[in-house]
This record gives C-alpha cells, sequence and structure tokens, in this order.
C-alpha cells in the first residue's frame, strides 16, 4: 500500500535536529520510506535504531487510520454499512462524511490530543536517552572524537556519558600534559567498562585520573 503523503510530527522534527548528520539523515530516509509505502527500514546506527523504536509506532497507528478510512470510504460508495452490519437497515449517511472517507492526511492533525500526548512523550524518552549524549559529542573535539571511535569505540557509546572534551579543554590540557600522556590516560578508563557508570564528564575524569597518577610518583 502506498500513499501520496503522511503526517510529519514536530516531535520527529526535533529529534532530527539533535542528532548527528549521519544519524539524522538514517533515520529521515526510515521515517519517509515508511511513511509513505510502509517499507521496514535497516536501521544499522545504534541512536537511530532507539528513535526509529519510538518513532514507528506512531506511523503505524497512521497507516492504521488511513486502512480503516479506506474501508469506510468503500462502504459509503456503495451506499452504506456492509452486508450484515447492524447499522446496515440505518438511513444512509452523507457519503463526504469525513469520519468515513479517506484523504492522504490520515484524519490525524495535530490538534488530536491522544497524539499530542503521544508525540510528548516519545520526544521526552528521545531527548533522554538519545540527544543528550549526540549532543555531548556533538560539542567535543572533532578529532578526537574521531581518534576514538577508531580506538576505543566502547567509551564513546557509554550512554551515561553527558560531556566529552571540547576542543578548548583539549588545549587546557596539553598545556600541562603531553599528548602521549592524555591519550594514554584515555586508553586507561575505556579499558575500565566497569566504572562507566560512575562518569558523566569525560573531562573531569581524565583530571581526576592525572591527578590520582601524579599523587602515586
Amino acid at each position: 500500500m502506498k500513499k501520496n503523503s503522511f503526517v510529519f510530527y514536530r516531535s520527529f522534527a526535533e529529534a532530527l535536529a539533535e542528532m548527528s548528520e549521519a544519524d539524522a539523515l538514517e533515520l529521515l530516509r526510515a521515517i519517509i520510506g515508511y511513511g509513505l509505502d510502509m517499507a521496514e527500514p535497516t536501521v544499522k546506527r545504534k541512536y537511530v535504531r532507539m528513535a526509529w523504536m519510538l518513532i514507528k509506532p506512531q506511523l503505524d497507528a497512521n497507516w492504521q487510520r488511513y486502512e480503516n478510512g479506506c474501508k469506510g470510504g468503500e462502504y459509503g460508495n456503495r451506499g452504506g454499512a456492509p452486508k450484515g452490519n447492524r447499522n446496515a437497515a440505518k438511513a444512509k449517511q452523507p457519503q463526504n462524511n469525513p469520519k468515513t472517507t479517506p484523504n492522504d492526511n490520515d484524519n490525524d492533525n495535530d490538534n488530536v490530543n491522544v497524539d499530542k500526548k503521544k508525540d510528548a512523550k516519545a520526544l521526552s524518552h528521545t531527548h533522554d536517552h538519545i540527544n543528550v549524549h549526540d549532543k555531548a559529542i556533538a560539542e567535543a573535539d572533532a578529532n578526537l572524537i574521531d581518534w576514538m571511535r577508531q580506538n576505543c569505540p566502547d567509551l564513546l557509546q557509554a550512554k551515561n556519558f553527558k560531556h566529552y572534551v571540547t576542543g578548548e579543554e583539549l588545549e587546557r590540557l596539553k598545556r600541562t600534559h603531553t599528548a602521549d600522556k592524555i591519550v594514554s590516560i584515555i586508553m586507561d578508563i575505556a579499558n575500565r567498562p566497569d566504572k562507566y557508570k560512575r562518569y558523566a564528564n569525560l573531562y573531569s575524569t581524565i583530571i581526576n585520573w592525572l591527578r590520582i597518577e601524579s599523587k602515586k610518583k
């Protein structure tokens, strides 16, 4: 089944705006493909999968309303309810009744309170578990993030980290420590996944570990 249009909610746009460009593109393609053609996407990126799990139920609900509208329109064109329906004996209703006439807007305008509540809940969930982490990566030093993707991806994917290391903070570290020392400390932290839950700020964690190491000497 295909449609010529579908409802794109504000919560979708806000979630996309908080993602990295690659993640946003993958999620957008998934939404469009499923919204127009009900094409099941192959979502590869971890955080995109999480967002898609929240968005898909809304698109499914829209598809269900659309299909119900098509059925209602079919009955209306035949002159009433389907044969055997208890409403078949009742007087015919005007066929332009919006409750039974299909349209590409799915009869699910943004003024439907139930939809707004679902959108607000989905957006809140997305912000809590996806957008804070993506924002932290976006604000971090790009070269350091690229290095982490190649050398310690698990640390980069730790959900509890809400801040990594900005370019300014990295320059501050370089004023008192060599690049090799900074890299060594980051790798030490990455090799202790059992401690990930204790940290939310990588920059502060690096400073603390450097301080502890200096005291041992």
